[in-house]
C-alpha cells in the first residue's frame, strides 16, 4: 500500500467534495454551499476556540495574582539564574500553574485550523479541475445534440430558395448553447462571477482546451483521431459563450478577501491592546502579512475558495467577539485564590482592601 500524503491522511479531497455536494443539494448553488459549509466548520470548531480562550484567561488571571511574588523572587535572586528558575517553579507549583496547558491548546487549535485550511484549499482546487470539465462537457453534449438536430431536421432551417440557411442553423445552435450555460449558471455562478470553479479574474469562464481534451479522451468522449474536430467544436462553443460572458470576474472577491482579513486582524489587535494595555509589535507585522497571504491564496485558487476565505474571516471575528463576552474577567481585589499544597486545597483571599 502506497504512502498517503499529509492531506489525504487527515481530510481527503473526496470528503470535502461530498460535504460541498451535500449543501449544493440543499441550496442548489456552489457559492452558497461553500458559505454554509464554512459556517458549519466554524461552529463545529467553536468549542475548541472557547477551550483555548478559557485556558488563556485562567492562566492570565493566575499570572496576575502571582506577579507580586514573582517580582519579589526576581529581586531576591537577580544574579543567580538557577536559583531564580527553581523559585519560579516552586511558585508555579504552589499556585498549580501550568503553562504547558496554554501551549497545548494553542498548538491543537493551530494544527486543526491549518489542516482544514490546507486540505480544503487542495480539495477545492482538485475539484475545480474536475467540475470545470464536467460542466463544459454538458454544454459540449448540448452543442453536439443541437448540431445533429439541424442536420436531421434541415427542412426547419430552409430559406426562401429552399436551401439550408446557415445563419438560422448557427442561431439555433447558439441559442441551445446559451440556454444550457444560463441553466448551469444557477448552480455554478455567484453574484458577478460566472463560474465559481475558476478565479474571480478577467479570464474566460470556459475551461482551457488542453484540460478538456485530456478529460474527453480519458473519459471516452472522443478518441485520438477526433482531436481536430473537438478543437473546432470547442472554439465555436467558446465564442458563443464569450459573446455575452467574456470575463469570469473582476478581482472583486480577491480584493475583498484581503480587505476583510486586514479589518478582522486590525479589530482583534485593537481589542487585545485594550484588554491587556500592551502593544505587541509582531501584531502590526501580521496586519500586513495575513492580508497578503490571503490575497495570494485567493489569486491562485477558484472563486469558491475565495468565498471560503471571506466567510471564514467574518465568522472568526463574530465568534471571537461573542465568546469574549462570556470569558471570565480579571480578578478583583477581593477574589479568592485557589491553589494546591500537597494533597490539600488552600483558599486565600486577597488582603488588598482599604483600612478604615
Amino acid at each position: 500500500m502506497g504512502m498517503l500524503n499529509f492531506s489525504q491522511m487527515l481530510i481527503t479531497k473526496a470528503f470535502w467534495g461530498k460535504c460541498i455536494d451535500l449543501f449544493v443539494k440543499w441550496v442548489g448553488n456552489y457559492g452558497w454551499a461553500i458559505i454554509l459549509l464554512t459556517i458549519a466548520i466554524k461552529l463545529i470548531l467553536t468549542p475548541l476556540d472557547i477551550m483555548q480562550k478559557r485556558v488563556n484567561a485562567k492562566n492570565a488571571k493566575m499570572q496576575a495574582i502571582m506577579q507580586p511574588e514573582l517580582q519579589k523572587v526576581q529581586q531576591q535572586y537577580p544574579g543567580d539564574r538557577n536559583k531564580l528558575n527553581q523559585k519560579q517553579m516552586e511558585l508555579a507549583k504552589k499556585y498549580n500553574f501550568n503553562m504547558t496547558g496554554t501551549c497545548l491548546t494553542l498548538l491543537i487549535s493551530m494544527i486543526v485550523t491549518l489542516v482544514v485550511f490546507t486540505s480544503l484549499f487542495m480539495g477545492i482546487n482538485s475539484l475545480s479541475k474536475k467540475q470545470e470539465n464536467i460542466a463544459f462537457n454538458e454544454i459540449y453534449q448540448t452543442y453536439i445534440t443541437a448540431e445533429e438536430y439541424t442536420q436531421n431536421n434541415s427542412q426547419e432551417f430552409l430559406n426562401e430558395s429552399l436551401e439550408v440557411d446557415q445563419s438560422k442553423v448557427d442561431a439555433y445552435i447558439a441559442n441551445e448553447v446559451n440556454a444550457k450555460f444560463k441553466k448551469q449558471s444557477k448552480k455554478y455562478s455567484f453574484m458577478w462571477v460566472k463560474n465559481v470553479w475558476k478565479g474571480d479574474t478577467t479570464t474566460s469562464p470556459v475551461v482551457n482546451y488542453s484540460s478538456f481534451e485530456k478529460y474527453a479522451i480519458n473519459n471516452g468522449i472522443i478518441d485520438d483521431s477526433e482531436k481536430a474536430q473537438l478543437k473546432e467544436d470547442y472554439n465555436i462553443i467558446k465564442s458563443i459563450i464569450e459573446e455575452d460572458n467574456k470575463n469570469n470576474g473582476y478581482y472583486l472577491l480577491i480584493i475583498l478577501a484581503g480587505v476583510i482579513t486586514f479589518l478582522v486582524q486590525f479589530l482583534q489587535v485593537k481589542l487585545q491592546e485594550k484588554k491587556t494595555g500592551v502593544k505587541n509589535p509582531s501584531s502590526k507585522i501580521m496586519l500586513i502579512i495575513m492580508p497578503i497571504f490571503m490575497i495570494i491564496f485567493a489569486s491562485t485558487s477558484s472563486a469558491l475558495f475565495t468565498l471560503y476565505i471571506i466567510t471564514n474571516s467574518i465568522m472568526s471575528a463574530l465568534i471571537s467577539t461573542i465568546t469574549d463576552l462570556f470569558m471570565p474577567k480579571n480578578n478583583k481585589p477581593d477574589d479568592k485564590v485557589v491553589y494546591k499544597k500537597g494533597n490539600t486545597e488552600v483558599v486565600e483571599y486577597s488582603r488588598n482592601y482599604n483600612k478604615g
